[in-house]
Order: structure tokens, then sequence, then C-alpha cells
């Protein structure tokens, strides 16, 4: 009898160790790009029920590598992880509740996965928590319990929680308004390269909230948001070479980042470019291309648009304005550079 009790461990330890090497081989094969080796032998451990190669799956799933992409089964696999405990399977398994990939949109769901892998401390699911609670996404819409998990999570160094952090002290949700620790949890996402920090951060040194008011600090996060393609730091960048502030005047440099703005419809910027061209600053004086830029600002929103075109029309030909109607038209359709 003890012969065969240790036989069974013995088999039983073998078997596990056999799992951890696989497991180990797939990880290496899917850094290594191999997705249909990986695929393969996720596959092996996953029919074993090991939650680590469910997992993968799910992932090989979703992204389409090493199989054909498909929602419904990443989410089958996530779910089989997520039901052993995997904590980055119940992440998924929220988010994808969350936005109805693979499944009908279901927050209760989504709150209930996120809470199961946020309780087992997983920064990323504490961060959701804060986010469901702050929208009332599943759950009874609560600041003070937003900022609690948001809390838990910033401590552990997630950039989006402390974010988070930073626009509930700025606005005072929840707590009372305080500038300086919302510029305290900016500056900690910001220097975790958070665009949206970043550029809150430059907001609060232009502005000198919660700090010493700098426009060239301002200049430099602006910037390096910017450089991660965020919108209103592009914009933001394009004004402050415009007007001199926190750097040397430059009209190109200007109209460089208004026109990276542009591309990404945001219509002040449209706007601005307009003006640029309208009036020749850091660019040849055109007003087609003015025309064109304040049509498509004016189709996105920008009010003042239909007084500018209405003030630069007497200068121009039909055949400019029907030309310049096309562009504005073609630009809508194909981002073709007017």
């Amino acid at each position: 009898m003890k012969t065969f009790i240790k036989a069974i461990l013995f088999s039983t330890l073998f078997s596990t160790q056999t799992i951890a090497d696989t497991y180990q081989d797939i990880l290496l094969s899917y850094n290594n790009g191999n997705f249909t080796k990986t695929f393969e032998m996720a596959s092996e451990i996953a029919k074993k029920d090991d939650p680590r190669g469910q997992f993968i799956l799910g992932v090989l799933y979703e992204k389409g590598q090493g199989v054909e992409h498909s929602y419904p089964q990443a989410l089958l696999w996530y779910k089989k992880a997520a039901n052993q405990g995997h904590e980055k399977a119940q992440l998924n398994l929220g988010i994808y509740y969350e936005h109805g990939y693979g499944t009908e949109q279901n927050y209760t769901k989504a709150f209930n996965w996120f809470k199961t892998a946020a309780e087992q401390g997983l920064a990323l699911s504490e961060q959701k928590m804060g986010e469901m609670y702050e929208k009332g996404l599943g759950t009874e819409q609560s600041y003070a319990k937003a900022y609690q998990w948001y809390t838990k999570a910033a401590n552990k160094g997630q950039a989006e929680a402390q974010h988070n952090l930073g626009v509930i002290y700025q606005k005072g949700l929840g707590v009372k308004q305080n500038y300086f620790e919302a510029f305290k949890w900016y500056n900690l996402a910001a220097t975790n390269d958070f665009a949206p920090s970043q550029h809150n951060l430059g907001f609060m040194f232009q502005k000198g909230m919660g700090t010493n008011q700098s426009y060239s600090e301002a200049f430099k996060w602006y910037k390096k948001a910017a450089q991660q393609q965020d919108t209103l730091s592009q914009y933001n960048l394009g004004y402050m070479y415009f007007s001199g502030q926190g750097i040397e005047k430059n009209y190109r440099k200007s109209l460089k980042w208004y026109k990276k703005a542009a591309n990404q419809n945001y219509y002040p910027a449209q706007l601005s470019l307009g003006k640029m061209h309208e009036e020749g600053w850091g660019t040849t004086k055109s007003y087609l291309n003015a025309y064109v830029w304040y049509k498509i600002s004016q189709r996105n929103g920008a009010r003042k648009a239909l007084l500018f075109i209405s003030l630069i029309v007497p200068h121009m030909t039909i055949k400019e304005i029907k030309e310049a109607e096309q562009k504005a038209t073609l630009w809508e359709q194909n981002n073709i550079d007017p």
C-alpha cells in the first residue's frame, strides 16, 4: 500500500513538473513569435485543465495569433481559466462583459469579475473597480468607493489609477478639491509615461495650479504627451509655439502641431489651421486652404467657422470655392491632405 501511494505521488509530481516545463516552453515560443506552436502546446495543457494554458488560448484567440481570431472562443477559454482563479483571466473576462466582446454587454457581470480579480490584489482590476464605482456601471455610483479602489491600485504604481486620483482631487469628486494632491498624482502617472497625466501636468504648470506657474515646464510635459499622439497636447503645443509661451515663437512649428491635432479631427486645431493659412503664418497665404480647414472645422461643430468663411469668400473665385469644398470632402472621406 505504501509503495502504491508513493508511486501515485511520484507520478503526480512528475506530471506537474512536465506541465510546468511545458508552460515555460509556451512562454518562450510566444515571445519568439511562434504562435502556431504556442497554440498547439497551450491546447495540450489546457485540455488537462491547466488555467495558464487556458488563459493563453484566450489570448491567442483574442489576437488571432496562431489561430483564427474569435472573441467567443477567447471568452470561453478565459472563463475556464477564471473559474479556476486565474486573476488575469478574471480581469479579461470583466473587460469582455464590459464591452460586449463575444457576448452581450453586461456591466453587472463585468463588475463581479473585476471584483474577483481585485480581491486577489491585481492592480489593473483595482483600477477597473474604481472606474466602475465612479461611473456607476454594474453597481451603485460612489466616488468614495472609487477613491478607495483607485488608491489601492495607485499605491501599486498603476498609472491610470494615479491619473484618476489626480482627476478626483482636481475636480473635488467625493473629496475636498486639492490641486496640490492632484498635481502629486498627475506627476507620478506622468513619470510612468501616462500621456493623459502628462497633458494634465502641463495644464497645471501652465495655469499655476498646485505648483508654481511655469510655461517651460508646461511645454515640456505637453510635448511628451503630444509625442504619444495626445490630441489636446498637440493643440496646446501649437498654441505655445504660436504665442511664444515657454518656447521661442515659431509659426512653422505651430502649424505642424496644429496639423497633427487637426488630423485627429480636433476642430479647434482645424479652425486655427484655417487662420494660419488665411494670414500666411508659417505657410504661404492661401484663402483656398483657409476655406478648406474652416469648412472641415465647421462640419465638426466649430461655430465661428461660418463667420470666418464669409469673410474670405469675397476674396475667392467660384472655381476656388468649389475646389475648396471638394478638398474638404476628400479630407473627411479619406484624410487626404488638402
